[in-house]
C-alpha cells in the first residue's frame, strides 16, 4: 500500500544533485512521437535532396560573386545525448531498470551542457534514479552467498514497501522493509513532472510508487536462493517437455519432406495433373515453413526462458528477448507471406488460364507460358517481401531510421545513374512476358547462342545449349530472338537421287514413304497435316532433288526428320534407286594436240 507521510527532516527534492521525473503516457507522448518520427523522415529526405540538387542548381543559375558571400555561418544546434528528447519546453529521458523502460523524467531545456550552471541535465537525473533503484538489490553479506546469481538481499521481499514521503513540500519515493522502513530515497516528483503528465504531484508519485513497488518487489523475490532452487528443480521437466514437442515437430517436418520429394518425382504427363502437383508443392512448402518456424521459436523461447530464471542471466534475457522475438516474428511472417504468395499466384494464374485461353494456341503453349509467368512474378514478389522484412528488422534493432534514409537517398541518387542497364533488363523482361516472345522449355536462338530456355526472370534469361553449356543473357541485350517452339514446325528436306534414275518412279517412292509415315500411329500424333511432295526442286551435277514438306508439332521436327531419312534410305535401296552423287569430268589434251588413241 502506498502511503503519504509528511516529514521535515532528511532528504531533498533532488536525488544526489538530480531531479526525478515521469514516463510519458500513451495518450500524449506515444502519438506525438509517431508524428515527430514521420516529420523527421520526410524532412531528412527533403534535406538530402536539397543538399545534392540545390547547390548544383544555384551554382549553375547564379554566377559566382564574392560580394554576395555571407560573412558569418549559422551554427547548428547541439546534438542531444542518447535517449534524450525535447518535447515543448522540457527535456525527457527514460528511466530503465534491468533493460526495461519504466517511465520518463523531465528536466529543463539546456542549450550548453558544458556550462549548465545550477540546472541539472535530465540524463544525469535519470542516471541517478537508476543508480538508486540498483541499490535496492544489494545483498546481505551476513546471510548467504551466491547460487547461480541468487543471494539473500538486504531488503526482505515479503515486507518491501515503497512509500511517498513529503520533504520540503515535494513528494519523495522512499523504499524499505519492516526492519528498515523508508531507508533509501528513490526519486523526487517535481512540479515539472506533474505538469507534463497533467496530474498533481501526489497522484504522479502514487502512480510511480505502485509501479516501482511491483518491479522492485519481483526483482528482490527472484534473487532469493530458495526461488532459484525451485527453478532448478523445474528446469529438467520443462526442457523434457520441450524436447518431446521438438521431436514431434521434427517428425512432422520429415514427413512433409517425404511428401515434397514424392510430388517432385511423380512428373505426371497430363498438364492438369502437373498443375495440381505444383500447387500441392506450394502448400507443402507453407506447412514446412510453419513447422520449421515453430521449431526455431521453441528452441529460442526455451533458451530465453531458461536465462530469465536466474538473476545472473535475467538481464540478458530481458534485454534481448523482445527484440529477438520481434525479429523472429518479422522473418516468420516474411517467409509465410512469401510461400502463401506462391500458392496464391499459382492458383490465380491457373484459374485465369482456364477462363481466358490463348487464341490460336493449344494447351501445350499455355502449359509452358504459365510456369514462365509464375516464376517471374514469384521472383519479384520475393524480392519485395524480403526487402520489407530487412527494413522492419532494422527498425526492430533500434537503428535510427533518419540517418539511414538520408544516406539511402544520397546513395540512391548516385546508384540510379549506374543501374540504367538493370532498368533496361527489367523493362525488356516485362515485354518478353507480356508479348509471350518465349517461355521456359522453348528452343530459341539469340545471335550465335541457341538452346532450351531453362529459366526466365525479369532480369535475365538462362539458355542451355546443345553442348550442355548454360548461358545467361541479360534481357536488355535480347533484340532479335528466334523461337523454334511456337505453334508448329516444318521439316524441309530434299531427297537427291541419281541423274540417271527414273524421276517418276522416284517421286512415287518418296510419296509412298511420306504417306506411310503420316498414317503410322506412332508418328501421326506428331504430324499436323498430310505431307506435301513439292516435286523436282533442283537438277544439278549431283542428281535430281525432290523437295518434301512435313508440318510437325513444335520441337518435334528433328525426330520426324530422322525417321523419314531412315525410311527413305530403306525404300530407295528396296527399289534400286541410287542417291545422287556429284560427278566431275576430267578432260586431258596432249601438249601437241594429237590424240594418243
Amino acid at each position: 500500500m502506498i502511503t503519504i507521510r509528511r516529514s521535515r527532516s532528511g532528504g531533498s527534492p533532488y536525488e544526489g544533485g538530480t531531479r526525478s521525473g515521469p514516463a510519458p503516457e500513451p495518450s500524449r507522448s506515444g502519438c506525438s512521437m509517431r508524428h515527430l518520427r514521420r516529420l523527421l523522415i520526410v524532412a531528412s529526405c527533403a534535406a538530402a535532396m536539397a543538399v545534392v540538387v540545390l547547390p548544383m542548381a544555384v551554382g549553375a543559375a547564379i554566377p559566382a560573386n564574392p560580394l554576395l558571400a555571407p560573412a558569418t555561418t549559422t551554427a547548428s544546434p547541439p546534438q542531444l545525448p542518447a535517449g534524450v528528447r525535447r518535447v515543448g519546453n522540457v527535456e525527457l529521458a527514460p528511466v530503465t531498470f534491468q533493460n526495461r523502460a519504466l517511465f520518463d523524467v523531465t528536466g529543463p531545456i539546456i542549450q550548453n551542457r558544458q556550462e549548465s550552471g545550477d540546472q541539472v541535465p535530465v540524463e544525469i537525473r535519470a542516471a541517478q534514479i537508476e543508480e538508486n533503484l540498483r541499490n535496492v538489490l544489494i545483498n546481505d553479506p551476513q546471510r548467504s552467498g551466491s547460487l547461480f546469481g541468487a543471494y539473500d538481499t538486504y531488503y526482505d521481499p515479503a515486507s518491501f514497501r515503497v512509500a511517498v514521503v513529503k520533504v520540503d513540500g515535494f513528494p519523495v519515493l522512499m523504499a524499505g522493509d519492516r526492519r528498515h522502513p523508508n531507508d533509501i530515497s528513490l526519486l523526487t516528483v517535481t512540479d515539472r513532472d506533474a505538469r507534463y503528465y497533467s496530474v498533481t504531484a501526489d497522484e504522479l508519485a502514487n502512480r510511480w510508487g505502485r509501479q516501482l513497488q511491483d518491479v522492485l518487489g519481483k526483482a528482490l523475490a527472484s534473487r532469493q536462493p530458495a526461488v532459484v532452487a525451485r527453478h532448478l528443480e523445474l528446469l529438467p521437466k520443462i526442457w523434457g517437455a520441450l524436447v518431446v514437442l521438438g521431436a514431434a515437430l521434427w517428425l512432422a517436418r520429415r514427413r512433409l519432406g517425404k511428401r515434397r520429394a514424392s510430388l517432385r518425382q511423380v512428373g505426371p504427363v497430363e498438364e492438369d495433373a502437373r498443375a495440381r502437383a505444383e500447387r500441392s508443392l506450394a502448400l507443402v512448402s507453407v506447412f514446412e515453413w510453419i513447422v520449421l518456424s515453430a521449431l526455431a521459436v521453441l528452441c529460442l523461447g526455451g533458451v530465453l526462458w531458461t536465462l530469465s530464471l536466474f538473476p545472473g542471466t535475467a538481464p540478458i534475457a530481458a534485454g534481448t528477448s523482445r527484440r529477438l522475438l520481434v525479429i523472429a516474428l518479422i522473418w516468420f511472417l516474411a517467409g509465410l507471406l512469401d510461400r502463401l504468395g506462391n500458392v496464391a499466384i499459382r492458383r490465380v494464374l491457373y484459374a485465369w488460364g482456364n477462363m481466358h485461353p490463348y487464341s490460336g494456341e493449344d494447351t501445350r503453349r499455355q502449359a509452358r507460358r504459365g510456369p514462365t509467368i509464375t516464376n517471374a512474378v514469384q521472383g519479384l514478389k520475393t524480392a519485395l517481401v524480403y526487402l520489407i522484412a530487412i527494413a522492419a528488422t532494422v527498425e526492430a534493432l533500434g537503428l535510427p531510421p533518419v540517418p539511414l534514409l538520408t544516406v539511402g537517398a544520397i546513395l540512391g541518387l548516385a546508384v540510379s545513374l549506374a543501374v540504367q542497364n538493370i532498368i533496361k533488363d527489367f523493362t525488356n523482361g516485362l515485354l518478353i512476358l507480356a508479348e509471350d516472345q518465349y517461355a521456359v522449355g522453348d528452343y530459341i536462338s539469340v545471335g550465335e547462342i541457341g538452346g532450351v530456355v531453362e529459366r526466365l526472370t525479369l532480369r535475365a534469361t538462362r539458355v542451355r545449349e546443345i553442348s550442355g553449356r548454360l548461358t545467361t543473357i541479360p534481357n536488355g541485350q535480347i533484340t532479335i530472338v528466334r523461337n523454334s517452339a511456337r505453334d508448329w514446325a516444318r521439316m524441309d528436306v530434299t531427297v537427291e537421287v541419281a541423274y540417271e534414275s527414273d524421276v517418276g518412279r522416284a517421286l512415287s517412292v518418296v510419296t509412298d514413304v511420306t504417306e506411310t509415315l503420316y498414317h503410322d500411329p506412332q508418328w501421326s500424333a506428331l504430324i499436323l497435316e498430310p505431307p506435301r511432295v513439292l516435286g523436282v526442286e533442283v537438277v544439278s551435277h549431283a542428281g535430281v532433288g525432290i523437295r518434301v514438306w512435313i508440318m510437325t508439332l513444335p520441337m518435334q521436327r528433328l525426330p520426324v526428320k530422322r525417321e523419314f531419312n531412315r525410311r527413305m534410305r530403306l525404300a530407295l535401296q528396296e527399289h534400286g534407286i541410287s542417291i545422287g552423287i556429284p560427278h566431275r569430268v576430267v578432260r586431258y589434251e596432249p601438249p601437241d594436240g594429237r590424240d594418243d588413241a
